[in-house]
C-alpha cells in the first residue's frame, strides 16, 4: 500500500515480489506485506518504508518476520491436596505459536521440580509438543485461600509466553490458642481480663 496524505495505491506484486508503478513526486508511506506457509502453518512478513519520489528509481524492500509466540500449558494431576505433601501431576506443552522456541518451564510460588526444565520445541508440524511430569511439593503452612499455583513458560529471552493454573483445593485445619494477661491486684469488685486468641489453623473460622 502505497500513502500520501489522504490519497492511498494497492498495488499487487507478481509472483517474484516485483511491482511498477507510475505516480507523481512527491513523498510517499509504503506498507508492503506477504504470507508464507512454514510448517503447515501461514507466516506473516512485513515492513514499513518512507521514500521521496524525484525521479525513476527501483528499490529492493526487506521484510520482517512477524513472529506470533505462544504455548499451550495442559496440567493432569490431584486436586485436594494436604500442607506439607508431594504430589505428582502431567504436563503436555504444545508451542502453537509460530517460531521455534527455548522453554523453560518454572512456578509462579510454590516449589515444582520437572523432569525436563527445558524444551527445545519447533512450530506448525514441526514437533510442537511434548509431555513430562512434575513434583508439587505444597508448603506445610499452605492456606485454603492461597494465591493461584501456576506453571510458568519461559522463552529464551525470559519472556513469559504460556501459563497453566492448578486448581487446588488445600484440606483445611483447625487450632486455635488462647492466653491470658497477667493477673493483676483487685480489691474483689469485677475484674476484665485480656484474653489473646491465635489461629493456629490455615483458615478463617470464627470461635466463642
Amino acid at each position: 500500500v502505497l500513502q500520501q496524505g489522504e490519497s492511498s495505491y494497492r498495488l499487487q506484486s507478481d509472483a517474484n515480489g516485483l511491482f511498477a508503478v507510475l505516480l507523481p513526486q512527491g513523498y510517499y508511506d509504503l506498507s508492503i506485506s506477504t504470507s508464507v506457509v512454514e510448517n503447515g502453518m501461514t507466516v506473516q512478513y512485513s515492513g514499513d518504508y518512507g521514500r521521496s519520489l524525484r525521479q525513476t528509481v527501483s528499490n529492493d524492500y526487506n521484510m520482517d518476520r512477524q513472529d506470533q509466540r505462544s504455548v499451550s500449558l495442559d496440567v493432569n494431576g490431584p486436586t485436594n491436596v494436604t500442607p506439607g505433601q508431594s504430589y505428582t501431576y502431567t504436563l503436555n506443552v504444545a508451542n502453537v505459536g509460530n517460531t521455534v522456541e527455548t522453554i523453560t518451564l518454572a512456578s509462579n510460588g510454590w516449589n515444582m521440580t520437572f523432569t525436563a526444565n527445558e524444551l527445545s520445541m519447533g512450530f506448525g508440524s514441526g514437533a510442537s509438543s511434548q509431555q513430562l511430569q512434575f513434583t508439587l511439593q505444597v508448603p506445610s503452612n499452605a492456606l485454603v485461600a492461597h494465591d493461584p499455583v501456576k506453571v510458568l513458560a519461559l522463552g529464551a529471552d525470559g519472556v513469559q509466553i504460556g501459563s497453566a493454573t492448578l486448581a487446588l483445593n488445600v484440606s483445611a485445619s483447625q487450632g486455635v490458642t488462647l492466653a491470658l494477661a497477667q493477673a493483676q491486684a483487685t480489691d474483689g469488685g469485677y475484674y476484665s481480663y485480656a484474653v489473646y486468641v491465635n489461629n493456629t489453623g490455615n483458615a478463617a473460622t470464627s470461635s466463642r
